[in-house]
């Protein structure tokens, strides 16, 4: 029996409407993927516009940037360097291009999006975190198609492809807030503003300012659930040894010095570390400087523990400290080539 005529009209109106939903969600993927990555990762976004402008301000400055996780981007003020001058009299441009959660994938990652943008460092400083060589986290919905495609080796594959392809489903909804603050500004949805200084210093964002004592215990109570027990027997994953390596084998392959650095931690992450894990690290750096000669600077111990806002992040007068430091002992003998 043939349906009513009023049945098939809203039948074909519906048809039209999905097929037209799918359409846009299409079209929107595809200018997102091949045009804006970038919208998928707010914090990457910011710094990306800040190192942008500050290498299109300075395009005779050389880059000197810093990679790593929370640790550095709270620890790691690069507005408090003083000028550096490299061996052909160039003022370096010192930049902070972490990011929350980054292990050797993410720090991988970091660097081929700089590259992907344009920016070949001349110099980096690399965060070495032991225990993210036995977890990093997965951001699925900050990783643009592209950004998969470099974790794809080092990760749970089919869930990967999964996650990407069903983010990619709901992108309209997803990465809507980024598209209209390129777009239409007025009609943006609110996100997480990511305040960074120009050289991508933390600016009151990531680095705890003002809490109050019972929210910094719960902070450190948080920290304490993720770390105390993956320290007490920390065992390397294969997948992330591997990113590891092939993130110094890259800096190997386009001439870029290296340095590796443990950032600080307070007493109370240094306890949780179990019977042999200490040796076990040592091993492990052992085994990198052996492959690629890189030097691994271990700075755990450089701040005390009044410098700490929890047990392995720390104070801005922390990171004013701990940033002079870094530069005298660090960051000038890697720009003289001085670092062994």
């Amino acid at each position: 029996m043939a349906l009513p005529a009023r049945r098939r009209e809203s039948r074909s109106e519906s048809l039209w409407a999905i097929g037209g939903f799918g359409a846009i969600t299409v079209a929107f993927v595809l200018v997102m993927e091949t045009q804006f990555p970038h919208w998928t990762d707010p914090e990457y976004a910011a710094r990306r516009e800040r190192l942008l402008a500050a290498t299109e301000s300075n395009p005779d400055r050389p880059v000197l940037a810093v990679l790593g996780s929370s640790r550095t981007g709270t620890g790691f003020m690069p507005e408090e360097v003083a000028p550096i001058i490299d061996p052909d009299g160039r003022e370096v441009l010192v930049f902070n291009f972490s990011h929350l959660g980054s292990g050797p994938k993410m720090n991988l990652l970091q660097l081929r999006r700089m590259l992907w943008d344009g920016v070949k460092p001349a110099w980096l400083v690399i965060e070495f975190f032991p225990g993210h060589l036995h977890n990093e986290a997965q951001p699925f919905s900050e990783l643009a198609v592209r950004d998969a495609d470099v974790w794809m080796p080092y990760s749970n594959q089919p869930r990967l492809a999964w996650q990407t392809f069903k983010l990619r489903l709901k992108a309209l909804h997803q990465y809507r807030g980024a598209f209209l603050e390129a777009a239409a500004p007025e009609w943006a949805t609110r996100r997480e503003e990511v305040t960074l200084f120009p050289l991508g210093g933390d600016d009151k964002w990531e680095r705890h300012v003002g809490w109050t004592p019972e929210a910094l215990q719960a902070l450190n109570n948080t920290i304490r659930l993720q770390y105390e027990e993956r320290m007490g027997d920390l065992e390397i994953n294969p997948r992330l040894d591997e990113a590891q390596r092939d993130l110094l084998q890259l800096c190997r392959e386009l001439g870029i010095p290296v340095v590796l650095v443990i950032f600080p931690e307070d007493q109370r992450f240094r306890a949780w570390y179990g019977p042999g894990v200490e040796e076990r690290i040592q091993e492990y750096i052992a085994g990198l400087k052996a492959e690629f000669g890189v030097p691994v600077i271990d700075t755990r111990d450089w701040m005390p523990a009044d410098c700490f806002n929890d047990p392995h992040h720390l104070t801005t007068r922390g990171a004013k400290k701990y940033t002079a430091r870094l530069e005298a002992e660090v960051l000038r003998p890697l720009v003289a080539g001085e670092m062994r």
